[in-house]
């Protein structure tokens, strides 16, 4: 009885074990501009580690690397910034691996702008709220 008791209390510490470790796994959240940037002989992802559009830091980080799990299309997005869940935000990494996309919206509107333009503004400005990506293309799509 005693034995049988004690395998019961060792399974019950087990799996609370791993529910915290689920629980308390380690993600970040970050946010990827519909356009990529021009550094040096190659286009970079602009990046945040915080929300894009609240606080007083709305300065966007260029990474180089590449996105493991994220499909990218330079200048298309929904009406809105998405977050995506990521195992670690760190732009000099070469990979950084997304855990999941959070859709962020419904509108089911999907936007195209012109990356050339933006690029080119993003150039002498280094602010993306500065510049301006002009929308070249606007379609609806539903899910249903």
């Amino acid at each position: 009885m005693r034995t049988r008791i004690s395998k019961i209390v060792i399974l019950f510490f087990v799996i609370l074990s791993s529910i915290s470790n689920v629980i308390a796994k380690d993600f970040e959240l970050m946010y990827v501009y519909r356009c990529k940037v021009m550094v040096g002989d190659s286009l970079c992802y602009l990046v945040r580690k915080d929300r894009p559009y609240r606080g007083n830091n709305k300065n966007w980080d260029t990474f180089c690397g590449e996105f493991k799990n994220l499909f990218f299309s330079d200048g298309y997005s929904g009406f809105r910034i998405c977050p995506i869940m990521v195992n670690k935000y760190d732009v000099n990494a070469d990979t950084i691996y997304v855990i999941k996309m959070i859709g962020c919206d419904d509108s089911g509107l999907i936007i195209k702008c012109d990356c050339d333009k933006f690029r080119k503004e993003y150039e002498e400005k280094k602010n993306v709220e500065k510049c301006d990506c002009p929308v070249i293309e606007e379609s609806e799509y539903r899910w249903r």
